[in-house]
């Protein structure tokens, strides 16, 4: 299947749509479009994925599935996963299954989750592909929205092109005793196969704990304020481990440390908030 989308046209396929005060109560949803190459020129909006925008999704299940290729250009925009900004999802499945290969340059491709409010849900969100991104947003495995009373949110703007193998770039996972859990481990795992290290893992964060309830993650994005803010905080507290007396815990990754990771392997910047750790109630992790 092969969809090409210019202009100001918005495409939408395979789609259910679900609009306020719809009700999504005891039902399964499953949507899933194989092989689909999709090209998006000139502000674009294209949406081959499950958008259910203010819905009440109450005991479901929602499963998407893509693969194929996504070709995003000129301010457009792409969606193959989850939309449910405005929803209210209680005690459902989500699970998103993402193979592909994205080219994108000035676009926003998501192929995770949105949603605004998740309790008691199981989420489960993976990626697998290859990114070739100039001047987008990329959202590849990523969830975002308050998941459990864990404010999580993502947000990776990164120039990922031809580089090493199984990248785990700006991930978030958590879920106290799993009740609600994303499994942000294999969130986004860029596969190529061109030189380099395997094994890169780069301002990822892992909650365990329930006392943590919110994390912010921000890679490779342009607000310079948030990241001096970040790096002088990480600084000042350096000997608490980067915890200020509020339980904000501070991880600031310089562009240098994160390209010696993507060449060379190995982890910088990462974060596990152990089931026994009381001290963090907050994350802000920001890679340059």
């Amino acid at each position: 299947m092969k969809l090409f989308i210019q202009g100001m046209g918005i495409f939408c396929a395979f789609t259910v749509m679900a609009l306020p005060p719809t009700e999504i109560i005891d039902t399964s949803v499953s949507n899933t479009n194989k092989d689909v190459e999709i090209k998006a020129r000139d502000r674009s909006a294209v949406n081959t994925g499950i958008q259910a925008r203010g819905a009440l999704i109450k005991d479901s299940s929602l499963e998407n599935r893509f693969s194929g290729v996504v070709n995003a250009r000129g301010n457009s925009m792409v969606n193959t996963g989850i939309k449910a900004d405005g929803a209210n999802i209680k005690n459902s499945k989500i699970k998103t299954e993402t193979s592909a290969d994205i080219s994108a340059e000035n676009a926003i491709v998501n192929t995770g989750v949105d949603a605004s409010e998740i309790r008691n849900s199981e989420i489960n969100v993976k990626y697998k592909g290859s990114i070739d991104a100039a001047g987008s947003t990329v959202k590849a495995g990523s969830v975002e929205g308050q998941i459990n009373n864990k404010k999580i949110n993502t947000n990776v703007n990164e120039n990922i092109t031809a580089i090493g193998k199984n990248l785990k770039i700006g991930t978030v996972s958590g879920g106290d005793g799993r009740p609600s859990s994303f499994e942000g481990r294999d969130g986004l795992d860029f596969s190529r196969s061109g030189k380099g290290a395997g094994g890169a893992s780069i301002g990822n964060v892992e909650v365990q704990s329930n006392v943590t309830r919110e994390v912010n993650t921000s890679v490779g994005t342009t607000n310079p304020v948030d990241g001096l803010k970040t790096r002088h905080l990480s600084k000042v507290y350096a000997e608490e481990g980067g915890v200020d007396p509020s339980g904000t815990k501070h991880v600031y990754v310089t562009a240098k440390q994160k390209e010696k990771a993507k060449k060379t392997g190995g982890s910088v910047g990462d974060t596990t908030v152990g089931p026994g750790d009381y001290k963090i109630k907050k994350v802000n992790t920001f890679v340059e």
